[in-house]
């Protein structure tokens, strides 16, 4: 699906996109549509590199997960882009909750504490993180698995919304 929200949701900022398997075919004939596998990344990890790319992103069949690699082809643990999109979470809503489940690195609830927000650890799993969510408020949680929850998207997940909000901390950054 992200073959054909990308385009729209790119079309007026300023990227260039290079695509890769736009084409809806829900028989995935390149690889399987899982891209916490490094082995359905290779390809991506291999077009950052050829074209000199800033970063690469991959999104699963329906859209709802994504994963980024960095300009060196690296791939970035969903664990990392939960602490990303919490940072910027935390910008427009000091001090809040924000959800991260349990297989993710302690650099996560560190990197959340140190924003001035609370980290609250979760199981895995959809159903018991909105949950979670629901009865505590919180506005954003994400997962290593690369499913990204947000209150203000009924807790659905969203990867086109994480990759709005990394690209949002990335272009703030100071890269000095």
């Amino acid at each position: 699906m992200a073959g054909k929200t990308v385009p729209p949701v790119f079309k007026h900022l300023p990227c260039e996109i290079i695509p890769l398997y736009f084409e809806l075919d829900g028989n995935f004939p390149n690889h399987p549509a899982s891209p916490i596998e490094p082995e359905n990344m290779v390809d991506l990890q291999k077009a950052v590199r050829e074209h000199g790319c800033d970063l690469g992103v991959a999104f699963d069949g329906d859209a709802d997960r994504m994963f980024i690699v960095d300009e060196k082809s690296a791939l970035v643990g969903g664990d990392i882009v939960t602490a990303l999109v919490a940072l910027n979470t935390l910008k427009r809503l000091p001090g809040s909750s924000i959800l991260y489940n349990l297989i993710c690195s302690r650099s996560v609830p560190e990197q959340i504490e140190r924003a001035g927000g609370k980290a609250t650890r979760s199981p895995v799993g959809h159903s018991l993180i909105k949950k979670i969510m629901r009865d505590q408020d919180i506005p954003f949680g994400g997962e290593h698995s690369g499913h990204f929850y947000f209150r203000d998207n009924w807790y659905a997940d969203s990867g086109m919304i994480a990759l709005m909000q990394c690209l949002e901390v990335f272009s703030e950054a100071d890269l000095r």
